[in-house]
């Protein structure tokens, strides 16, 4: 999910997303790349088809985030079920 809500983010955090591509070694890289390529060296998943989430539990993952303080305080808006459902396709990988 992460390198997913990095990319969503990035209009709103464009400044400290170039520090984690270079805290991750990565500076060439955008920060969402720079984050999947670490996920990956370390073998953990990058999409959600990894760990058998599908498109099918989109709905009932965007509605019940609504319930979740996290995502009223996100960089970008996300506090809508239809954002999040941005977010979840990106990541579906």
């Amino acid at each position: 999910m992460m390198p997913s809500i990095l990319k969503y983010n990035k209009p709103a955090s464009e400044e400290a997303q170039r520090l984690l591509a270079k805290a991750l070694g990565r500076p060439d890289l955008e920060a969402c790349d720079a984050f999947k390529a670490f996920a990956q060296d370390l073998g953990l998943p990058t999409s959600l088809k990894e760990v058998g989430v599908t498109a099918e539990s989109f709905p009932i993952i965007a509605k019940n985030t609504m319930t979740e303080f996290f995502i009223f305080s996100n960089p970008r808006p996300a506090g809508k079920p239809e954002l999040v459902t941005e977010i979840l396709e990106m990541a579906a990988g």
